[in-house]
């Protein structure tokens, strides 16, 4: 079990490598376009998770959601990520 995860492993790293030695920037660039899919994923889903917890009428669980929505607060104001997102998608 242990040597087939290797060689899958190794394959995918050779893959990777052979897209990377042939193709660099079109390979940063999907990469790039991966991470800030999983980035706007894991955000909404966050931000719906921070809205359950509000609503959830448990104390502990209202103050961990109100943390939750003041880090993304905090987050757009210093990070801006709707630039991020304005400049990946051309507008």
């Amino acid at each position: 079990m242990a040597t087939t995860a290797m060689v899958i492993v190794a394959i995918v790293f050779g893959v990777v490598g052979l897209l990377y030695w042939q193709f660099p920037e079109a390979t940063r660039r999907w990469f790039e376009r991966i991470q800030l899919t999983r980035q706007v994923v894991w955000g909404l889903f966050l931000l719906g998770l921070a809205f359950v917890m509000l609503s959830s009428g448990i104390p502990s669980l209202i103050l961990g959601g109100a943390i939750v929505l003041g880090y993304a607060v905090l987050y757009a104001i210093y990070e801006q990520p709707h630039e991020i997102v304005r400049d990946a998608v051309g507008i």
